[in-house]
């Protein structure tokens, strides 16, 4: 099967590095367009306990409430850019042509999705994480994709 449009995710680590190199395999061999994406959420405490008015001690960047219309205000998008960036060059060193960078605010496998459906991606590819327990072969970010995606989906073997 020829793939026309292949998404990616990547969070800068080592497995989903491998992840977009073999994502940027398959476009290459295909010749499909590749999007890679990142997800971020809002990072910096200090600026989300101040918004919240809430001291700064008290609050984690995963608790903060802030009104979802200022939360662009204090996310890292800056740094989920910067991430997929480095996805491109690794996907270019391993000859994907045509590669599209985005980053969304979200949880990973919802940004995903969300990109697999913008973009009418007929592949999605996601790197295996080696969790303990129910989840022991995917991580959960794959598990969802798996059970969600409306495309093919390539497990990519990241663990070492």
């Amino acid at each position: 099967m020829t793939y026309r449009t292949i998404v990616v995710g990547t969070d800068g680590s080592d497995t989903a590095t491998r992840a977009v190199r073999e994502a940027g395999v398959f476009a290459f061999v295909d010749d499909a367009h590749l999007v890679i994406a990142t997800a971020f959420t809002p990072q910096h405490a200090d600026a989300l306990a101040q918004l919240a008015g809430t001291p700064s001690a008290a609050v984690t960047s995963r608790q903060a409430t802030v009104p979802a219309e200022i939360q662009w205000t204090v996310t890292d998008r800056a740094q989920a850019e910067a991430t997929a960036a480095a996805g491109r060059r690794a996907a270019r060193e391993a000859g994907a042509a045509r590669v599209t960078v985005t980053s969304d605010s979200g949880s990973p496998a919802a940004v995903l999705l969300e990109t697999v459906a913008r973009h009418d991606a007929d592949l999605v590819v996601v790197g295996s994480v080696g969790l303990r327990g129910p989840r022991r072969f995917l991580g959960s970010v794959a598990t969802d994709v798996l059970h969600h995606a409306p495309c093919d989906v390539l497990v990519v073997q990241t663990t070492a």
